[in-house]
């Protein structure tokens, strides 16, 4: 049970996957988390880390960077915006 060890709640809370989610609980998880877990046909697996961003706040990269943002299924929504990474431009 080690990744019961790593989320808030135990065991449930780390097997707990945003396809079984609302979008806005999906948030509030990232949020209080900064990752969450994606299902998959081999188990749940952790997306990390994650910015969380909230209503009317844009992604704050620096300047060579862009935001990869990490849109998922919900329950509700098939396009949720779970929050981005700065990712770094290639420039040569």
């Amino acid at each position: 049970m080690l990744g019961a060890a790593f989320w808030p709640g135990g065991e449930a809370a780390a097997q707990a996957t945003v396809d079984t989610m609302s979008c806005a609980a999906a948030q509030r998880f990232v949020q209080a988390n900064g990752s969450y877990n994606k299902k998959t046909g081999f188990g749940p697996l952790s997306i990390r880390p994650v910015r969380p961003l909230r209503p009317g706040e844009a992604a704050n990269c620096g300047p060579r960077q862009y935001p990869s943002f990490f849109l998922e299924r919900t329950l509700d929504n098939p396009s949720c915006n779970l929050g981005y990474n700065c990712m770094t431009r290639d420039i040569r």
